[in-house]
């Protein structure tokens, strides 16, 4: 600040001065006023016969610093930092001097296009990861740093392939042993387990192919959750083993003596039972001959 003080007839004398209400200095030459801050100068002059100037004043404002801008997110929380769906985010600011400029809060996502905040939150969405910068400006015209932050964003289940190997049979069974493998993908935060189970029983986390062995019709359940914590609904895949053969009775009718001679016809009746896939069909052969088709459950022979 500089002074220049001026009496056309004894001169000046003195110059005084206070700053912010502080003690009367003398002025002897320019003085600095610093610190952001609305602060109040007084001065006056004294002539060399004693007169003296009513005091002046002159408010000095000094602003050198941005506003401070802070952020809120609110939204579905996942795991390991991650928002399960998509997220509002509420930015403040303040400034202790100068006050924060019309509409002077700004933010951007993604890098795209500079966007005035209205008081209001706005939405980040979208699986990914988003970086979202926001910085304001006072009505000195600071502004401050941008700051940064990064929303990461999965609403996405994981999804699961299982798929079975083994010997196959007719009609959608297996007639071996089969063995399942299950496959499980999530593009964004990543597969955290994959969990199966056989027939209504217990889940079992999934860490290697497993097999199923025995005969009969089995449900598996199976589902993964990824690292955000998104649960795949629960898919369920049929399995059919039937590693058993059919088992066939012959029956003999007739007259016989007691050396096992059947001294009439003698009437042969076949039948067979499977307890899981069924009787497909049943064959004989008479002698060593060809074998023949049985075309009903019973068959006689005389």
């Amino acid at each position: 600040m500089t002074l220049s003080p001026s009496d056309s007839r004894s001169g000046v004398a003195a110059t005084y001065y206070t700053v912010d209400g502080g003690p009367t200095q003398t002025y002897s030459g320019p003085f600095m006023i610093d610190g952001s801050a609305i602060h109040q100068l007084n001065y006056w002059s004294v002539d060399n016969v004693g007169n003296t100037e009513v005091q002046k004043s002159e408010t000095i404002k000094i602003d050198k610093e941005g506003p401070t801008t802070e952020s809120s997110l609110s939204g579905p929380a996942g795991n390991n930092g991650y928002f399960k769906g998509s997220v509002q985010v509420t930015l403040s600011a303040t400034d202790n001097v100068a006050g924060l400029a019309t509409n002077g809060t700004s933010y951007k996502i993604d890098n795209g296009p500079q966007m005035a905040y209205m008081s209001s939150p706005f939405t980040v969405s979208g699986d990914g990861t988003h970086t979202v910068s926001f910085w304001s400006t006072d009505v000195a015209g600071n502004s401050a740093s941008p700051n940064t932050i990064t929303i990461r964003i999965d609403a996405t289940a994981p999804a699961t392939q299982a798929a079975a190997a083994g010997t196959a049979g007719a009609g959608g069974w297996y007639t071996s042993q089969v063995q399942v493998t299950l496959s499980a993908t999530d593009i964004e935060s990543g597969v955290d387990g994959t969990f199966y189970a056989i027939d209504g029983g217990v889940s079992q986390p999934y860490t290697a192919p497993f097999t199923i062995s025995n005969s009969g019709t089995h449900t598996i359940l199976y589902w993964s959750i990824d690292r955000a914590g998104n649960a795949e609904s629960q898919q369920s895949m049929i399995i059919k083993v039937d590693v058993d053969a059919p088992a066939t009775q012959a029956a003999l009718a007739g007259t016989s003596n007691s050396d096992g001679w059947y001294t009439s016809q003698a009437q042969l009746t076949l039948s067979a039972t499977d307890t899981q896939s069924g009787v497909d069909s049943t064959y004989y052969t008479i002698d060593g001959g060809s074998s023949h088709p049985l075309f009903s459950a019973v068959q006689h022979f005389q």
